[in-house]
Formats: structure tokens, C-alpha cells, sequence
């Protein structure tokens, strides 16, 4: 109840959340998750899928706003896109 859970899926996934956070994404498989910071802000990502790569990224519900802006800001350059 006290999370908010945002999904990102497509090609260059992990290229984003490599833009915030310094965990090496490249050795995150499916169905395994980390614990970690993404511009200074505490969240969980968990592996959906690696074809096409889909995450499920878990924040506090007080930080969900500052992090999808985050995540948004990062994903300009591949083409971001709202559903």
C-alpha cells in the first residue's frame, strides 16, 4: 500500500536505468530483482522479461512522482512514449 510501481519495457531498458543507477544492469537475468538508488532515490527493480526487457520498478509512494520524472527525463533520447 505504501508503493507505487512503475513498468518499463523495450529495447533499451537497462540503458536507462543505467543512466541513474550504478548497478550493473547487463547481469540482471529474468525473475531476479535488486535493491538499489536511482539519482539518489531508493527503489527495487524486478526482471519481467529479457525479449523484449521489461522491469517492474517498485519506490516508496512519497518518491513515485520524483522518479517517474526521472525515468522519463532519461528515456528522451530513445524515444520516450506514455501509454
Amino acid at each position: 500500500h505504501s508503493r507505487a510501481i512503475i513498468e518499463i519495457e523495450g529495447l533499451n531498458t537497462k540503458e536507462v536505468l543505467k543512466k541513474g543507477c550504478p548497478f550493473n544492469f547487463n547481469i540482471l537475468e529474468k525473475n531476479n530483482s535488486i535493491n538499489s538508488t536511482y539519482n539518489g532515490i531508493a527503489f527495487t527493480v524486478d526482471m519481467l522479461n529479457d525479449k523484449p526487457d521489461k522491469v517492474r520498478i517498485l519506490v516508496l509512494r512519497s518518491f513515485g512522482e520524483s522518479l517517474y520524472h526521472s525515468l522519463t527525463d532519461a528515456s528522451l533520447e530513445f524515444g520516450y512514449k506514455s501509454i
